[in-house]
């Protein structure tokens, strides 16, 4: 590369930072004109998510019981719940730390009006840190958080009678949960609509995986394949677990983990408590 070239390279960078400058100025303005404030808020959360090893435990499952199904399993795909926090706003940056639980549920129809279900329930503490552009009246926050908690999925049988059974006259049925750790980053949204009152969005992306390696166990069954016995886990291949002779045998890496990634919004009210009287 001659001197030509790298002075053609140095010119579109000095161009580029040139034309980053005014935002940045604008950005500095924004965060100084900020004015400090602890906001209480709650809302409706939706969100749209993929479970990757919970859709192979469908896929198996449905394969290995398609003589008797009526209505195969299908995969979660949404969860709906609340999220409620405080977060605080000082010189323009901005700390967030909230509760959330998101549920959702699927089954399958089996023959003789019978099903096999299974709850997805989730409960995170969430914390996250950015920075807030804008004033009182409309303000956007990008953002990075952590989120701990846990993760349960409730499977259980209804009879045609209405009984609901987690024991052991069934397989699968049982609780199974695991510490989920997770990461995720978005953008706030906030809206004043009269003095200490306001809207706020929270819209956020969870990567896949787990920052904690586990699978989802029931530790009160009985880890035996016997017809009248539940499984320690949910296996992500049905057919390989039915021909296990027990938990021992099956692989340790094809269980259901907390591994769900999706789109996070949450919609609510926002209170401050340093509105402008």
């Amino acid at each position: 590369m001659n001197s030509e070239d790298n002075t053609y390279i140095d010119m579109k960078r000095l161009k580029f930072i040139m034309f980053l400058i005014p935002y940045f100025i604008v950005g500095l303005n924004s965060l100084s004109a900020q004015k400090n404030a602890v906001d209480f808020y709650g809302g409706y959360t939706f969100v749209s998510f993929k479970h990757p090893t919970f859709d192979q435990f469908v896929e198996t499952y449905n394969a290995a019981n398609s003589a008797d199904l009526i209505k195969p399993l299908t995969r979660f795909g949404t969860a709906t719940g609340f999220e409620v926090g405080g977060q605080y706003r000082l010189f323009g940056i901005f700390g967030n730390v909230s509760y959330e639980q998101i549920s959702s549920s699927v089954s399958a129809e089996l023959k003789l009006n019978e099903s096999r279900n299974f709850d997805f329930k989730n409960h995170f503490f969430i914390v996250e840190f950015g920075f807030s552009l804008g004033d009182e009246r409309f303000s956007i926050i990008p953002n990075i958080g952590l989120n701990a908690g846990r993760e349960t999925i409730d499977c259980y049988y209804i009879y045609r009678d209405g009984t609901i059974s987690y024991g052991q006259d069934t397989r699968m049925s049982g609780v199974y949960s695991s510490l989920a750790l997770k990461g995720d980053y978005g953008l706030k949204l906030h809206i004043g609509l009269k003095q200490g009152v306001g809207i706020l969005a929270n819209i956020n992306y969870i990567p896949k995986g787990n920052l904690a390696k586990f699978q989802l166990e029931d530790h009160s069954s009985v880890k035996s394949l016997g017809l009248g016995m539940t499984s320690s886990g949910i296996p992500t291949d049905y057919q390989l677990f039915l021909q296990t002779a027990n938990n021992y045998d099956y692989p340790d890496d094809k269980w259901v983990t907390p591994d769900f990634s999706g789109l996070r919004i949450t919609l609510g009210l926002c209170i401050s408590l340093d509105a402008k009287k």
